[in-house]
Parts: C-alpha cells; structure tokens; sequence
C-alpha cells in the first residue's frame, strides 16, 4: 500500500535513529501471536494502519487473515 518512495524514506529515518527497519530470525509464528497483544488488535478483531502516503494513513478491519500470513511471511524471507 505504500508507494516505495515512502517506503525507502519512513526505512532511512528508523534507521538514522537507530531503531530496527529489518526482524532477522524472527519466527512467523511469533509475530502472528504477538498481534494478539497489539494497542490496534480490539475486542477480537485486528486493525491495521496502512500509510497511503507520508502524513496519510488509514485505519482497515478486515483484512483477510490468509493475506496478512503471507505478507509477513514474505518480509520476514525477504530480510
């Protein structure tokens, strides 16, 4: 949902602080559990944030669970 531009720039800030823009070794099991405890997971369901652009963002329910398994799944092979 982020263009790339946005994408590389919101990677070069984390990283010029310091924080982590990658999640080597990290079990997909173990993210999908750890969701449960997320501020945005609500009274069952998971919200997510999606940046349309620096500055815009929009709030979604009901994103498919099948999707969100292999978007993680492929950023967590992709580090």
């Amino acid at each position: 949902v982020t263009p790339e531009p946005a994408r590389a720039r919101l990677i070069r800030l984390l990283a010029s602080y310091g924080l982590p823009t990658t999640a080597r070794g990290v079990a997909l099991a173990r993210v999908l559990r750890a969701m449960a405890f997320d501020k945005k997971f609500l009274a069952g369901t998971q919200r997510w944030v999606l940046v349309r652009r620096i500055g815009r963002a929009t709030v979604v329910r009901g994103v498919e669970p099948r999707l969100v398994r292999g978007v993680i799944r492929r950023r967590l092979s992709n580090q």
